[in-house]
């Protein structure tokens, strides 16, 4: 049976941020996943401290999406900002040490205008390789999504073939593909063979309905399958519930989770 968790940047996002956390833990979660607000000060110890409280494990932050002025969706395609990345994977990976999380979702960016893909794609490798040698020293990996261009105009790492077969090309311990099944829905279909297929360099899943991106069981993926599908290619791992509540509250988008709880 899959095991869930909050996407805390999605879910009970009618609340504070910290608020979120303990009430992921009331809605019957065991687990999170969020983008920290790096923002410094005495923030991340209070994070730490309700996670605890909580009795949650955090499986999956997001790393900075900008450092200063670079950036904006992220930074790792980025020609000419190696510095400005590897600040930022710094910063990700104090946070991952502290919460004791063991993913780290680094995002690609926004491919600059009149930008040259062939560089942007060299940058990104170079730095996401880079990544998961820092972040592999602390047997922490970091996790490559593809993210639709549909809703995100621009976005860089869109492909998800192509995402896959860099970190198979790459062939690291610790670069590890993240399968959202809402993004792949968008860009390609093909979720049950294509996630099979991937499957043993898959770090990470994560899920919502299509269209509108809300819960599972408002659109046309058929999540009931696809369930029991990742238990019997033998998942083991989390799934992220990263789906906008249709209604806007999400405790009232929790019907489809009980089953699974």
């Amino acid at each position: 049976m899959p095991k869930f968790t909050a996407n805390l940047n999605f879910l009970f996002s009618e609340l504070d941020f910290m608020e979120r956390i303990p009430a992921a833990a009331k809605a019957g979660f065991k687990a999170v996943e969020f983008p920290p607000p790096y923002k410094g000060g005495d923030e991340q110890k209070k994070i730490v401290d309700l996670i605890g409280e909580n009795g949650l494990q955090v499986v999956l932050i997001n790393g900075p999406a900008k450092v200063g002025n670079v950036g904006g969706r992220g930074i790792a395609c980025l020609p000419g900002e190696r510095e400005a990345f590897q600040e930022s994977v710094g910063i990700a990976l104090d946070y991952a040490r502290a919460l004791n999380t063991k993913r780290v979702h680094v995002q690609s960016g926004t491919m600059p205008t009149n930008g040259d893909f062939d560089r942007c794609l060299t940058s990104y490798i170079e730095n996401v390789r880079w990544a998961a040698d820092k972040m592999g020293e602390h047997d922490i990996a970091v996790c490559l999504e593809p993210i639709n261009n549909k809703d995100n105009p621009g976005y860089f790492m869109h492909d998800p073939h192509l995402a896959w077969r860099i970190v198979q090309e790459e062939s690291h311990p610790h670069l590890k593909l993240q399968f959202d099944f809402y993004h792949w829905q968008m860009m390609c279909g093909d979720l049950a063979s294509d996630f099979k297929a991937a499957m043993p360099l898959v770090g990470h899943i994560q899920i919502a309905d299509c269209p509108g991106r809300n819960e599972p069981g408002t659109g046309e993926i058929n999540y009931t399958f696809l369930f029991d599908w990742i238990d019997a290619c033998g998942w083991d791992g989390w799934v992220g519930s990263e789906y906008k509540p249709s209604s806007g509250k999400t405790d009232e988008s929790l019907g489809w989770l009980k089953p699974y709880l």
